[in-house]
């Protein structure tokens, strides 16, 4: 898929789709396999500045929700 910028972290969920962190432009997105054929063929946008995201990096699961380090604070998204 392009259209990825400045990737800083990338890292898999349990049903095999790609999150994305895009550390330049304030953005983590879920890349996603929609049609089964090995190849990410859509974007959702997980998190950006419209709901607080400011440089993100490093990401991981707990509990069923998504952490995100900030530059600031640390992020949750479910």
């Amino acid at each position: 898929m392009s259209g990825s910028q400045s990737l800083h972290y990338l890292q898999y969920t349990q049903e095999d789709d790609m999150l994305v962190s895009e550390s330049a432009i304030n953005r983590i997105s879920c890349l996603l396999d929609t049609n089964k054929d090995d190849y990410l063929d859509q974007r959702v946008i997980i998190g950006d500045e419209t709901n607080g995201l400011k440089y993100p990096f490093g990401m991981t699961f707990v509990n069923g929700y998504l952490h995100s380090g900030n530059q600031f604070n640390i992020r949750r998204y479910k």
